[in-house]
């Protein structure tokens, strides 16, 4: 299995996965179970984010090692304005956990969603760029100007569920060069490994079909009009060993 092992469990038939990654340097041992039983891509999301924040963890310590300050953190909202893309899993997910807010907080989400696509189509398509799209999408995003639907006075209200995009920026140097959008500065602290990258390329194996990250505000479309293959159930230990695989191919 690529170098993943793995070994069913008695008694409750769960299948134990334990790989051993090598990523900048230091070895990451990734230990997983799952049910042998139908799993969705948005289940494997917990175990995405648990290895983003490791991750994360990994690049904050070594960049302070290097004398360098990293201020992210909870409640720090300078990066709240970004543009979030979002794999087909972590859309899948994102349904749970915003079915899961009390009624008032998911009424004044869903507002902001919208208020934000609204704003999204008015301003139109963002430029195309040979050379760096990421970086022109994301200027053009920043352009526009619009906080996070998720933030309230200056607070995420799913930071626990919170976006890997999410979990895996960090930055250096004081929060005020994080407002607005520049590439330039080289404040980023460079993860990696991108684990959102990672569950799209697992989802697009799964589906068999290319699957590009769709930005924040649209998430609510994208679950409503596009989402039925994404949906599909699948062996648990399959999807977990496919995860894996991946991984260990985008860290090789």
């Amino acid at each position: 299995m690529n170098g993943i092992s793995a070994a069913i469990s008695t008694p409750t038939g769960a299948v134990d996965f334990d790989v051993e990654l090598r990523i900048a340097g230091e070895g990451l041992a990734i230990h997983a179970q799952v049910l042998d039983a139908p799993a969705s891509l948005a289940d494997m999301v917990p175990l995405a984010r648990q290895l983003a924040d490791e991750l994360s963890r990994r690049a904050a310590r070594m960049t302070k090692a290097r004398g360098l300050h990293v201020p992210c953190a909870k409640g720090c909202s300078a990066c709240c304005r970004y543009l979030v893309p979002l794999s087909a899993p972590e859309l899948l997910r994102l349904e749970r956990d915003l079915a899961a807010l009390p009624d008032e907080a998911r009424r004044g989400v869903l507002a902001r969603l919208r208020r934000a696509r609204h704003r999204i189509i008015e301003a139109g398509p963002p430029p195309t760029a040979t050379d760096a799209p990421a970086e022109a999408a994301g200027a053009w995003y920043a352009a526009l100007e619009m906080d996070c639907p998720f933030l309230v006075d200056n607070a995420c209200v799913i930071y626990e569920q919170r976006p890997i995009a999410c979990r895996q920026h960090l930055a250096t140097g004081d929060p005020k060069l994080c407002r607005g959008h520049h590439p330039g500065l080289g404040q980023c602290v460079p993860v990696p490994l991108d684990i959102c990258h990672a569950l799209a390329l697992l989802a697009g194996e799964m589906t068999h079909q290319p699957f590009e990250s769709v930005m924040l505000p649209l998430a609510p479309n994208w679950l409503a009009n596009g989402s039925t293959n994404a949906r599909r159930r699948w062996p648990g230990p399959l999807l977990v060993e496919r995860f894996l695989a991946i991984l260990q191919r985008l860290a090789g």
